[in-house]
């Protein structure tokens, strides 16, 4: 069980915008020994999220305190190095649909609105699904705004498609609590998934 009263090291992110917590983290997480107990700071949720996921992933004993909407504890150890995974290892992964905006295509917006709804209905009838859908900017705001559009990423989750939102974007446009589908993300994890990938697609 986690001993909070042997904390080692406090790593303070506090006033670090996303993706910068989660690289700190990840940074002493790599260079740390193994058993050893640390805290870190964050002062948003979306920080606290991506770095909790990092945890889970690297299969640590930690646990979470909310103290305010502007101040989140994550307590940790850090386990045995052969078990470390990077926060998006790869999985044998080949193809990245990378949804960037509320439509598809240059021209008509309503015309691209309504193609890209249709667009992410229909992946799951193609012969070769994406491993991993991943939405940032407007894609992100497009997303939040329909619920048809999140019942059909939903279908696509149940089918095995990995599918991720950019947390920064979801802040900037208000929207975090609207999207109930995907994993929020950050700039570094999406960076990292689109070098992971042989190919991309970008509607």
């Amino acid at each position: 069980m986690l001993n909070k009263m042997k904390i080692l090291e406090v790593i303070d992110c506090s006033g670090y915008s996303c993706p910068g917590p989660l690289i700190q983290t990840k940074t002493y997480y790599e260079t740390a020994q193994p058993g050893t107990s640390f805290k870190v700071i964050v002062d948003n949720e979306i920080s606290s999220l991506n770095v909790e996921r990092f945890l889970k992933q690297n299969n640590c004993d930690y646990e979470i305190i909310k103290e305010s909407d502007t101040r989140y504890l994550l307590y940790s150890d850090v386990v045995k190095k052969e078990e470390l995974l990077s926060p998006s290892e790869s999985k044998g992964q080949t193809l990245l649909y990378y949804i960037a905006s509320a439509s598809v295509g240059a021209g008509d917006c309503d015309l691209g609105k309504a193609m890209l709804h249709g667009l992410i209905a229909n992946i799951k009838n193609l012969d070769k699904l994406p491993n991993t859908l991943v939405f940032i900017n407007t894609g992100v705001k497009a997303l939040a705004e329909s619920e048809e559009m999140q019942k059909n990423v939903a279908e696509l989750i149940e089918m095995g498609v990995e599918t991720y939102y950019c947390g920064t974007c979801s802040e900037h446009f208000n929207v975090t609590k609207d999207i109930k589908v995907g994993i929020v993300s950050n700039l570094h994890e999406i960076m990292t998934l689109l070098g992971e990938h042989d190919r991309i697609v970008r509607p």
